[in-house]
């Protein structure tokens, strides 16, 4: 046997009981992958209307919805690019200061966001930032 095979066998790390060369941390990976891959959304769950989540038992009907999809941003169905999220969240949140003839009410600082389960960190964070900047505090999430 050649002294470069020999070095590469007493480099190996010591395997699973009866899985050689995998190691703990990459069995208990492969099972979460594969039990994800079997998870699957029962059809009557699909089925289910979405429901306009609520704060403190408030409907937060009045709240913006910004639904971020791929390459795509909408704010309350509107199409918006990403460079002209915070003034539109800005405007949206001084109309509802008009609206409310008043001082801003508790509601009026939450803002609804529906993520695609792709949505890079980067994007989110951009996104939130946004909300924030434009004075929606309470941040809620719909799946």
């Amino acid at each position: 046997m050649s002294t470069l095979l020999k070095s590469i066998r007493s480099r190996r790390k010591p395997g699973l009981p009866g899985l050689p060369g995998i190691g703990p941390a990459s069995a208990v990976l492969s099972l979460v992958s594969i039990a994800m891959l079997f998870f699957v959304m029962s059809p009557a769950a699909a089925a289910q209307p979405v429901r306009v989540p609520t704060c403190g038992g408030v409907d937060m009907i009045d709240a913006p919805i910004v639904v971020v999809d791929g390459n795509t941003v909408l704010v309350d169905g509107t199409p918006v690019s990403l460079d002209d999220l915070p003034a539109a969240l800005k405007r949206k949140h001084e109309q509802y200061a008009t609206y409310r003839h008043g001082p801003i009410a508790p509601i009026d600082d939450v803002i609804v966001y529906k993520m695609a389960p792709d949505t890079p960190t980067s994007v989110f964070l951009r996104v939130h930032a946004a909300g924030r900047d434009a004075g929606f505090a309470t941040p809620a999430f719909m799946h």
